[in-house]
């Protein structure tokens, strides 16, 4: 079994002791291992929500690439393109409570996921509705 790896430039090396017939040798070749992409997927509750109501999002990360792991960081939610709060990914997922105060309409939201060591970030959208 191949143990995993964090991203980064490896160095393989391979070696052959030789037997009776064949000479040993060995050789070395560069491995690079990449961050696994990810999609970021966003959905707020309630929606549609009442003026003033709270409402809560919710952005789950996932790997592109299944046996990938867990990605790790935080996500920043942008509510409106005014105000925007961090949350940590508990098991590939962020939650935060928004208690801003929307109009009667559709406002943009984003959950951007700046990625990690191991993870290329990615970033979702929702439309929130609030009605009257």
């Amino acid at each position: 079994m191949t143990p995993s790896r964090s991203s980064g430039l490896y160095t393989v090396t391979a070696t052959y002791t030789g037997s009776t017939s064949f000479a040993g040798s060995s050789g070395t070749d560069p491995h690079t291992v990449n961050r696994a992409l990810t999609t970021t997927t966003l959905v707020s509750s309630p929606d549609p929500s009442r003026p003033g109501q709270p409402f809560t999002l919710t952005a789950t990360v996932t790997p592109v690439a299944p046996g990938a792991g867990t990605a790790t960081g935080s996500v920043t939610f942008t509510i409106a393109n005014r105000s925007s709060v961090s949350s940590p990914l508990v098991n590939g997922s962020a939650t935060t409570a928004v208690n801003v105060p929307l109009n009667v309409g559709t406002h943009p939201i984003t959950a951007a996921y700046p990625g990690s060591a191991d993870f290329a970030g990615s970033t979702g959208t929702d439309t929130h509705t609030v009605t009257p």
